[in-house]
């Protein structure tokens, strides 16, 4: 009777830290769900700049992260239930989890690299193909030199051999803070290039998400131990009320 007892009070602490840990899972779905779709919302206008852009990165973060909230779900329902098999099905689906989640870290990193040898290339070309009429490549290039205040690919002058600036004899507006003409003689000119401020910028942001996901890959394994364990002593359970 007693053994029945001290196993019954085992099964419940096991239940709530398992509980607890789904809890946890979900919100790191939502997350990982969270970011795919800021990469490819707003990292879009800057990752496209490089040639070696791939759009389907961020889809990864979104499809991983959908994953990890359907796979919590049913963790919550198999814990409630406290069904061994359904526990062992649960502890399964977390491994697939785990190495999802590890192949988006990697993925991360090595499209990170991608990225950065292929951003100067991205933007020269397409500052040198800049035409001011606001077309998608014109947008991506005011885009970043708006927000990331910068002008050029390494300094303003870059673009005084395009066609834009021949035609012209003045730089795109938003190598300037609030003016409509902009020239290097203009005191809110963006002095400083685009390519550092970008690969900075992305190094920042990508390095973060791609090591979130090293992370919450690894935390799948407490998960794992825990529902295996309380498969277990389930199990044990019923063959002691025998």
């Amino acid at each position: 009777m007693g053994k029945i007892l001290q196993t019954g009070a085992c099964i419940n602490l096991m239940k709530l830290l398992l509980m607890t840990f789904n809890i946890i899972f979900g919100v790191t779905g939502l997350v990982l769900l969270i970011l795919g779709v800021w990469m490819n919302v707003s990292l879009y206008h800057v990752l496209k700049l490089s040639t070696d852009y791939n759009r389907h990165m961020p889809l990864l973060f979104i499809a991983t992260g959908l994953l990890v909230l359907l796979v919590a779900v049913l963790a919550c329902v198999a814990t409630a239930k406290g069904q061994s098999v359904l526990l062992y099905i649960f502890g399964s689906l977390l491994v697939l989890v785990f190495v999802a989640e590890l192949t988006a870290g990697i993925v991360g990193y090595v499209y990170i690299r991608q990225v950065r040898e292929g951003i100067g290339r991205g933007m020269n070309v397409s500052i040198t193909h800049y035409s001011g009429n606001g077309g998608m490549a014109d947008e991506t290039v005011d885009f970043v030199q708006d927000k990331l205040t910068c002008c050029g690919l390494s300094r303003p002058e870059d673009w005084n051999d395009t066609d834009f600036y021949q035609k012209t004899s003045h730089y795109p507006k938003s190598c300037c803070s609030g003016h409509d003409s902009c020239n290097v003689e203009n005191p809110s000119l963006h002095k400083e290039g685009c390519y550092v401020k970008v690969i900075r910028f992305l190094d920042t942001n990508l390095s973060a998400i791609a090591g979130g996901a090293v992370g919450f890959a690894f935390f799948q394994l407490v998960g794992v131990l825990l529902s295996f364990c309380l498969a277990s002593n389930i199990n044990k359970a019923k063959y002691e009320r025998v």
